[in-house]
């Protein structure tokens, strides 16, 4: 009996703490079916922060990238230049493809 009530005390701790701790970052563009079908749900946006994403200057996504990168041991000049280049890319491809 002792160890159901300790079992059962455990698993309400890791419940509570999930609850307090989770965290869900949805992306979802507004062209996007998905993205329709999100007022039936109301409370994804009751318990949400919505943040809406702007475009970057290139400059700006340069500079993330850099700081980024300049933690991994090792990597030169020329390939931390092609890796920042590369995220830039990427970041303005999805971009534009948003806006479609």
């Amino acid at each position: 009996m002792c160890f159901l009530i300790c079992l059962q005390a455990n698993f309400n701790q890791i419940l509570s703490q999930v609850e307090e701790n989770l965290r869900v970052a949805l992306c979802v563009s507004p062209r996007d079916s998905c993205y329709v079908h999100l007022p039936l749900y109301p409370t994804v946006f009751k318990f949400a922060s919505i943040l809406w994403f702007e475009s970057w200057p290139e400059e700006t996504l340069e500079v993330i990238a850099k700081k980024w990168l300049d933690d991994i041991p090792g990597l030169s000049d020329k390939l931390q230049l092609n890796y920042s280049n590369y995220f830039k890319n990427v970041h303005n491809s999805m971009r534009l493809y948003s806006e479609r």
